[in-house]
């Protein structure tokens, strides 16, 4: 399939939320999210009417200054994103491989092997890879976890593998959720179930001892609450998906429910935050 690419520059990062969510209701399927700046994907064989006016104007309410569009040339995308995805490498704690790569055998506390398929959360991205790197602070063991925004769910079976006892994995994606569901099979995770929906679901569940939330940071604003109200009074909260110049204001609205930051992640900007309340 061959794509047109809108990349679009903001003045802020919360702009590139606001129209990547605005354009997907507009057809787009695919997004690369950079500081500042969205590339937006759009199959070049579907009729559309839209132009670079239209998207201008649809955008310029929220801070668009600049779109420029590209094209890329047909070829099979599925096959180039095997070619170019590497193994991700998290010290000697974790490797997520592909299945087109060997095992690694032994070097690697846990092993993950993860079909990518252009789902979100493989470990490339650097808030997966922090929240990776903060998991190995945190006694998992006969815990129950809720991993929100689930994506390929490489959080959820490598919190199954440090011992959890049960995990719910969600994501309101169907591509993620069916990737996620094939994923924790190929990991033999048992112990753990993957849902395709959103914050409601939270209504009729259990309480949890670790809550995991990779997404963004307006929906992490938006459902620190719903992620309160699941969580044990003693319990780990894992939360990514912002920028370092929002860490505060998260930081700020964990703390109206009784969250105090531990410790924190920093990867090319992204951070990764564990939280706790006792």
């Amino acid at each position: 399939m061959s794509w047109k690419i809108y990349s679009l520059r903001f003045s802020n990062q919360e702009q590139v939320e606001i129209a990547s969510a605005l354009l997907q209701g507009e057809g787009f399927e695919y997004f690369e999210e950079k500081y500042n700046h969205l590339d937006a994907y759009f199959p070049n064989d579907i009729p559309t009417t839209l132009s670079n006016d239209s998207i201008t104007e649809l955008l310029r309410p929220f801070g668009l200054l600049s779109l420029e569009l590209h094209f890329l040339e047909d070829k099979n995308w599925n096959e180039e994103w095997e070619r170019d995805y590497p193994e991700v490498r998290i010290d000697d704690f974790c490797i997520v491989r592909a299945p087109f790569h060997p095992p690694s055998n032994g070097g690697f506390e846990h092993e993950i092997e993860i079909h990518p398929r252009m789902a979100f959360g493989t470990g490339h991205h650097s808030t997966t890879a922090g929240v990776i790197r903060l998991m190995r602070s945190i006694d998992f063991k006969g815990k129950k976890v809720l991993d929100m925004g689930a994506g390929t769910a490489v959080l959820g079976i490598l919190a199954e593998k440090l011992g959890a006892s049960e995990l719910l994995a969600i994501d309101i994606d169907e591509w993620a959720f069916n990737n996620g569901v094939d994923n924790l099979k190929v990991n033999n995770c048992t112990h753990s179930q993957y849902q395709m929906g959103g914050v409601e679901l939270l209504i009729q569940v259990s309480y949890f001892d670790v809550v995991i939330a990779n997404i963004n940071r307006n929906i992490l604003l938006e459902q620190m609450e719903a992620y309160s109200n699941v969580a044990k009074g003693v319990s780990d909260l894992l939360l990514s998906g912002f920028y370092d110049v929002d860490r505060d204001i998260i930081e700020r609205e964990a703390a109206k429910y009784n969250w105090h930051s531990l410790r924190f992640h920093e990867e090319k900007q992204w951070i990764a935050l564990h939280l706790r309340r006792s």
